[in-house]
Order: C-alpha cells, then sequence, then structure tokens
C-alpha cells in the first residue's frame, strides 16, 4: 500500500492533431491534467439542460418504487424524459408544501371547531379575532369593554373570539390566525393532495425505466465538458499546442502509443523537487477501505505516505472496543448481508462494503474476548465463558488498557515521523515523543503492577530525556549554535513548544473514549435486559409483551448508538489524534481525465 510514482508527460503536436488526441488521451483515462492557461481550478461547464438532466436522475434514483430499467433506446426521447421527471420534482414539492401546510392549518382550526371564518362584509363591517389565553386571564378580560365569547376553556388554555371592527388593544394573551376555509374543507383538500401525491408516485416510478439510458446520455455530455475544458488547459499558438499531465509509470506506454499514432512529440520527465504532484493512492481491493477512510478527511502529500493501512486496522480496533458485544456485531454482519448485493454495484459501494467486513471481524472476535452477547454474559464455566479473556466490569483494567491502546497509537505515529525525517536532526523530535509517551505509561502503570517500582523508574527516566528532546529539538536554530543567540533563540523555542507536553497528555487520555463508549454501551444493554426481566416478572403475560417491546426498541436504540459512536470516535481518533503527530503535508487528489460513457 503506497503512494504510485508519478512522472510529468509533455505533448506537443499540431493544431489540427488536438482534438483527436485529448480524445484519445480521455480514452486512456490514466492522465491528470496540468493547465498552461491559468492555476488549474476551473472546473467543467455543464449546459442547463445537462444540469436538469443530473437534478432529474437523482430524483429518479431516490424513487422509493422502481420499475425495471430497459438498456434498449425504443421510444427513448432524452430531453422529454428529462423535462417530465423536473416537471414531477417541482410538482411534488409544490403538493408536499401545501399538504404540509394543511396540516399545520388543520391542527391550528382543530381545537376552534368546524366552521368557516366570516368575512367582514358578512359581518357588517365587524370581524372575528382569535385569542389564547392562559386560564387565569379569563377575570382580566371580563373587566373590560370587549365583546367576547369563550369558545373552549380547560387547564391549560382558554380559547376566546373577540368580535370588532380593528384588533382590539389589552388582551392578555396570544392572537391565533385561523385559516378561512372550515376544517372540513381543509380536510377535504388534503385528502385530494394526497390522492394527486399518490398517482405522481406512480408517475415518477413509470420512469424509473429509463434510469440506465438517461446516466449514458449525461455521461457523454459529462465526457464532452471534461474534453473541452481540457481543451482549454493546453498552451495553443498558431503552429503547435502544448499539453501537461501526471500519469503513474504504468501508464507511460499507452501513452507514447497515443502519440505514436498521432505523431506528436512525448517527453517524459521525472517531477522535480519544487514541483507538487497530485497524490494517487493504489490500494488492494480487499484493503481499499482504509484509503477512503484517509481521503475523506485529507489526501496526503505526494512525498508524504499512505496511512490507509494504519487508519484501516485502528479504526477497526477501536469500533470493535466500542462496540464490545458480540451480539450487536452478529447483527451488523446481518444488515451487511443484506446490503451486500447493492453495495457491489459501485467502486465506493465494494470499499465500504470490504471496510464494514473488516469491521464486523474485529468486533465478533472482541465480543468473544470479552464475553458479551447483546448485555449478557455466558456462565464463567461454559465454552464462551473459557474464551472470555478481558473483564469489561474490571474499570481499572479496561481504563488502562484504553490508555496502552492510545499510547501505542501514538508510538506509531511518531515513529512514523521518526523514519520519514530520519536525515534530519530533527528526527529527535518523534524520537523525543516516543520516550515521553512511552514513559508516561511506565510511569502510570507504576500503581497497577507488583512491578510498579521498575516501571515508574524507568518511566521517569525516559520523561526526563524524551520531553527535553522533544521541546528543544523542535527549533530551526543550528546545530551546534554559532552564537549566544543561537542558544537563546532554541531555549525560546523549547519554552514555546511546552504546550506540546499537555497536548501529547491529552491526546493520549482522549483515548479513554474507548472504554467510556463501550462501557456504556454494555451498561445500556444490560439495563434493558433488567427491564424486560423485571417486567414478566410483575405483569406475567402482559409483562411478556411489554418485555419484547424493551427488547426490540432499546437494543434496536443501543445498536444504532453503538455504530454512530464506533465510527464518529473511531475515525475521530485516526483523523484528529493519529494525524496530528504524522500529517505533516496535505496533498491534492489525482484527477484522472476519462470517459464516463
Amino acid at each position: 500500500m503506497a503512494i504510485v510514482p508519478l512522472a510529468k508527460l509533455t505533448l506537443v503536436g499540431l493544431p489540427t492533431d488536438k482534438p483527436a488526441v485529448l480524445h484519445s488521451l480521455q480514452q486512456a483515462g490514466c492522465l491528470h491534467l496540468i493547465s498552461m492557461t491559468d492555476d488549474g481550478k476551473q472546473k467543467p461547464t455543464l449546459g442547463e439542460g445537462t444540469l436538469q438532466a443530473h437534478e432529474a436522475l437523482k430524483y429518479l434514483e431516490s424513487s422509493p418504487v422502481k420499475r425495471p430499467e430497459t438498456t434498449h433506446p425504443t421510444d427513448f426521447q432524452f430531453s422529454t424524459v428529462v423535462e417530465e421527471a423536473v416537471g414531477l420534482q417541482a410538482k411534488q414539492r409544490e403538493l408536499s408544501d401545501e399538504r404540509d401546510s394543511l396540516s399545520n392549518a388543520i391542527q391550528v382550526v382543530g381545537p376552534w371547531g368546524n366552521f368557516r371564518v366570516p368575512s367582514a362584509e358578512e359581518l357588517a363591517g365587524q370581524r372575528l379575532w382569535f385569542y389564547q389565553l392562559p386560564p387565569n386571564a379569563l377575570e382580566k378580560l371580563a373587566s373590560s369593554n370587549l365583546i367576547y365569547s369563550v369558545v373552549q376553556s380547560d387547564q391549560r388554555h382558554a380559547r376566546v373570539v373577540v368580535i370588532s371592527p380593528t384588533e382590539p388593544a389589552g388582551v392578555p394573551g396570544t392572537r391565533i390566525d385561523l385559516d378561512p376555509r372550515s376544517l372540513t374543507e381543509l380536510s377535504q383538500r388534503k385528502d385530494h393532495i394526497e390522492a394527486q401525491l399518490e398517482r405522481l408516485l406512480l408517475d415518477r416510478a413509470a420512469l424509473t425505466r429509463w434510469i440506465t439510458l438517461i446516466k449514458r446520455e449525461i455521461n457523454a455530455a459529462d465526457d464532452l465538458a471534461h474534453l473541452h475544458l481540457a481543451g482549454s488547459q493546453t498552451l495553443d499558438t498558431n503552429h503547435y499546442f502544448v499539453a501537461q499531465a501526471w500519469a503513474p509509470w504504468d501508464g507511460v506506454p499507452a501513452i507514447q502509443k497515443i502519440a505514436d499514432q498521432h505523431r506528436i512529440a512525448l517527453e517524459v520527465a521525472q517531477p522535480t523537487d519544487d514541483e507538487n504532484p497530485p497524490t494517487l493512492l493504489r490500494n488492494p481491493e480487499f484493503l481499499a477501505g482504509g484509503q477512503s477512510a484517509v481521503t475523506f478527511y485529507l489526501t496526503p502529500g505526494y512525498r508524504w505516505w499512505d496511512p490507509s493501512l494504519v487508519v484501516l486496522f485502528s479504526f477497526a480496533v477501536f469500533f470493535a472496543m466500542i462496540i464490545s458485544d458480540f451480539g450487536y456485531s452478529a447483527l451488523l454482519a446481518i444488515v451487511l448481508g443484506f446490503l451486500w448485493k447493492s453495495l457491489g454495484k459501485t467502486v465506493d459501494g465494494r470499499r465500504l462494503r470490504n471496510l464494514t467486513l473488516i469491521l464486523v471481524g474485529f468486533s465478533l472476535v472482541w465480543g468473544v474476548i470479552v464475553g458479551s452477547y447483546f448485555g449478557i454474559a455466558p456462565p464463567k464455566d461454559s465454552f464462551l465463558g473459557k474464551l472470555v479473556l478481558i473483564d469489561t466490569t474490571n474499570l481499572n483494567q479496561m481504563m488502562l488498557l484504553s490508555i496502552i491502546v492510545g499510547a501505542s497509537h501514538l508510538v506509531i505515529a511518531n515513529a512514523i515521523t521518526a523514519w520519514r525525517t530520519k536525515s534530519s536532526i530533527k528526527v529527535l523530535v518523534p524520537v523525543g515523543w516516543i520516550m515521553a509517551i512511552v514513559g508516561g505509561l511506565l510511569f502510570g502503570m507504576a500503581s497497577y503492577d507488583q512491578l510498579g517500582k521498575g516501571f515508574g523508574t524507568i518511566g521517569s527516566w525516559l520523561l526526563t530525556i524524551g520531553i527535553p528532546l522533544a521541546i528543544f529539538m523542535n527549533s530551526d536554530q543550528p546545530l551546534p549554535p554559532r552564537s549566544i543567540w543561537h542558544v537563546l533563540g532554541r531555549l525560546g523555542d523549547g519554552v514555546k513548544n511546552l504546550m506540546a507536553v499537555s497536548a501529547a497528555f491529552g491526546d493520549t487520555l482522549s483515548y479513554l473514549r474507548l472504554f467510556a463508549l463501550g462501557l456504556s454501551g454494555a451498561q445500556l444493554a444490560s439495563t434493558f435486559n433488567k427491564l424486560a426481566v423485571d417486567s414478566v416478572q410483575a405483569f406475567g403475560a402482559l409483562g411478556l409483551i411489554l418485555a419484547i417491546v424493551i427488547i426490540l426498541v432499546g437494543h434496536s436504540l443501543n445498536f444504532v448508538l453503538g455504530i454512530m459512536g464506533g465510527v464518529i470516535h473511531g475515525l475521530r481518533l485516526n483523523c484528529i489524534e493519529f494525524f496530528n503527530w504524522c500529517a505533516t503535508e496535505e496533498g491534492y487528489p489525482f484527477r484522472a481525465f476519462s470517459k464516463k460513457a
């Protein structure tokens, strides 16, 4: 698993050959074009029709009901289908908004009764004003000169209608604006809209049979837009054009073939030190989920390293520790099984599928190790009980384990940084942090083990050596110092770097969230189980039904919270704490100039 080395390609040809050359390069699909006319940040310009087609495709793909898709363009009119889909979407939004408005109006009008608010002309210039008052405000209203009637009164509210040609002043309550239509009219209109929405749903489902053909047309339009963009990124003169691009070395032979075919000049060169090529990550299919987990947060620099493998397995460990239950892990495996085929339709879907499979595997193993099955621990003398290696009820042990996992993660980060800077004197900075983190861990472990005195002594020595190395070697002052000012400058930098000591301490303790989230999930599971048992004991047959509801709802909620916590905090520990210690370069992704259609 590594960042793919790239070559810089320069192509020079006649202006008349440019369209054919760019078309062939797009067919090859292995180049990241370099703009020779501006900063390269422009985007392909899509026509209004293409933008509408993208919206129509999203609308149809999200349809809850779909018909089998056809791949034969018989009777298929692209513009007509897109226009119809966009029209259905606009009509659905309009009707949905009106339905929501009617629901709110029905909710407001309901307590006042089934009537239509008369107009001022019908009341000879008078108007009805509706107010909601606290019950104790009725006495104050009675002492006024207003003409009113109490429509409804309960312990919370009193609903009052005041008759006045203008809005009355001094009413001790909130004025309510009622829809002029009656409750019956509102309900009838809502039913009519519901029927219209159902017909739109059927029309929408009918259009879904064209999804594949719409994608083909959109891909062709997108390809054309990218081709036009590529044409604007070349350097053009009356006598020749020049195009530059980055390409993986294994793609160079294909480009050489295109150059020979079109009789254009091709220069292949290594990137220079002052150039910043894009980053192309290439991982085995099964492990590519780690790549996705990295690139959603940052793209590593071209001259950095690929953290995908470390992030993949550390994320799996963290996720498993947060779930900490074999039953929930098995439930996730069942969900993955149901989604397996649908996730396999796209590259991103397959990566997510493989990533989830690894998470499930680690979680199942960890669930057996901690001995939790939907919050139930197996008997100690049973087969499953004998497989339990870690007691999650031992809080001190679990806290120590979380700290050890966190310290190990940060040590790996600093070890990678040390390897990357091994040719510089600054390699002593990550080495110092490794010594400080390990020293702090051993010093803290002194109270947990009978060999604690020895651990404490070793830890104190590592802290004494590691912290000064980490804070005083992280300076740009020359070594050895050539003047007293260099010495003072290095000391000043060291004082400024003292804040990093508290950051290291905080980052290490941040891994306690593994213990806390795992413990909270286990406690919730056991609490739901106890509530279910108590319900059966207290209410008999009725309690059995209540117990089933508690088990289903409670464990479903705990399962969802566990998945959310495992994903969010598992990735956070990698993207924040881990990258904070080893992510020194951020790059930009390799964007292949390729065809979709």
